[in-house]
């Protein structure tokens, strides 16, 4: 069985995979206390001190399931299934929710160390991988403002997101690569 905050389900949900090839990226990874989403370009790591994770492993949750998760409080996965649950405990939404057999990477070997001392450096991000951002920010607060609060910390290539002054989740997303060095012009 697992239970963990709807609200940071959805929003590290948001970083699973769409492309088939990496089907092991297509779900979330749940382990300790924590759920880890990637594809690649965006990492999510969020940190529920309430979880509960007695069969860890890669969970895929569906785009109608992100929806309803937004708008509960609890997620169980048990017995193939995830329900997600409101606080009176009636559930909002059931899908089929089957492990992913696979190996998730090694998450924490992509996670910066803090950067110390000068100006961290800025990249260029493409517009999904902002998009995505954007897209966890509204996770965590339905009420979310249309510009809500992040920021990106660097220590090198890939940025930390820090979502306003949240401690239980952060995403890492990868700076884009163009083999096209681009002059800008003011």
């Amino acid at each position: 069985m697992i239970r963990f905050d709807s609200h940071l389900l959805a929003a590290v949900a948001v970083a699973q995979t769409t492309d088939r090839r990496r089907y092991y990226l297509a779900g979330v990874y749940m382990n300790g206390l924590r759920a880890v989403a990637t594809d690649g370009e965006i990492l999510t790591i969020a940190h529920d001190e309430g979880a509960v994770i007695q069969v860890p492993g890669i969970y895929p949750v569906s785009s109608k399931a992100q929806t309803a998760l937004r708008k509960a409080r609890t997620a169980e996965i048990q017995y193939g299934r995830l329900s997600v649950y409101d606080d009176g405990r009636l559930a909002r939404h059931m899908s089929i929710c089957q492990p992913i057999d696979g190996a998730f990477p090694d998450y924490v070997r992509v996670v910066p160390r803090p950067h110390r001392g000068g100006p961290a450096p800025v990249g260029d991000f493409k517009p999904r991988v902002l998009q995505a951002v954007l897209d966890t920010a509204k996770a965590l607060d339905p009420a979310c403002p249309p510009f809500p609060v992040f920021r990106a910390i660097s220590a090198g290539e890939p940025h930390i997101v820090r979502y306003g002054d949240r401690q239980d989740i952060f995403s890492v997303v990868m700076p884009y690569r163009s083999n096209h060095p681009e002059k800008l012009e003011f």
